[in-house]
């Protein structure tokens, strides 16, 4: 990626048009406007510009329900109602979230205390839940809906070469036999438009069907798993292999857009192309840990001075 004139590896215009999860992925491109690197995205696989009926047909509710259908959060079940209204699966999960927000049972409520056993607790583990990594593919004939796999992620603390801080992110979908990890830095480097420089780099293993990533079209943020993210402003390239380079945009505008989106948001979308062809998005979720790390981290960059000049 040539950040200085906007371009991107082929100096024009990154597409990725296609049938993707039943939808539509619309373009990115990257253009110069004014001396700034702009990029214009919309690679929303999971619902964008679709309409209820359209979300059912295309079979999104049924993956949509796939990935929450075991969750203990009534808010995962008004998510899903509000995005797929005419789901076969709506029923279903109003009941969970009217269950889930019933208040617990009270002993003279419990028939089996009135039958005289001895209601035992059950041990509850003090370790908190990780956070949550979730790999969506785009179904190989696409006639039917994305495919999800489950996964973990660890948000961490680190230090770049100058000292400063960094956000980590090292995530794995085993049954995908792929790993990512994300390193956020602030930008030190005045030739390059940026305000943060965002490195992402997946580790692919032998049972990998993707064969490799081959792109990484946009990176977006949202609030919840099931809807559809806003993009972050920046430029996205290939470094090497399945190495990619995300840079975002320097201007005061883009970036102080980027810092919302990046602080307050639990959701970051990574929409990925694979070397076959094939369309995917690895969501990694910021629990509230991570939220702290990310609000701590970001207030010690605003202390630093700007690199990047417009």
């Amino acid at each position: 990626m040539d950040l200085r004139s906007g371009n991107v590896e082929d100096h024009g215009q990154i597409a990725t048009r296609g049938s993707t999860m039943g939808v539509r992925a619309e373009s990115i491109s990257v253009r110069r406007r004014g001396g700034r690197v702009i990029a214009v995205a919309a690679f929303a696989m999971l619902v964008a510009f679709t309409s209820a009926p359209a979300r059912a047909a295309s079979g999104l509710d049924d993956l949509g329900w796939g990935a929450i259908a075991h969750s203990n959060d009534p808010a995962a079940f008004d998510g899903f109602v509000r995005m797929f209204p005419q789901s076969s699966h709506r029923a279903e999960a109003e009941a969970r979230a009217k269950a889930l927000r019933a208040p617990a049972a009270t002993p003279a409520d419990d028939p089996v205390q009135d039958k005289g056993v001895i209601d035992v607790p059950t041990p509850q583990s003090s370790a908190p839940k990780p956070p949550e990594a979730l790999l969506l593919e785009a179904s190989a004939n696409g006639a039917t809906g994305a495919v999800p796999f489950s996964g973990t992620v660890a948000w961490t603390k680190g230090t770049d070469e100058l000292g400063q801080p960094t956000l980590v992110a090292q995530a794995s979908v085993p049954a995908r036999d792929l790993k990512v990890s994300v390193v956020i830095r602030h930008n030190n480097d005045p030739s390059l438009p940026a305000s943060h420089l965002m490195e992402v780099n997946f580790t692919v293993g032998d049972h990998f069907k993707g064969q490799g990533v081959a792109s990484l079209p946009g990176v977006l943020m949202k609030d919840e798993e099931l809807v559809q993210g806003t993009p972050l402003i920046g430029a996205s390239a290939r470094v090497v292999g399945n190495s990619f380079l995300f840079a975002l945009s320097a201007p005061a505008d883009d970036a102080k857009t980027n810092t919302d989106l990046l602080t307050r948001r639990h959701w970051m979308d990574f929409a990925l192309i694979y070397a076959t062809g094939q369309r995917a998005i690895i969501t990694l979720e910021k629990d509230d840990a991570a939220q702290k790390l990310f609000a701590d981290v970001f207030a010690a960059w605003r202390k630093l001075p700007a690199a990047a000049t417009n």
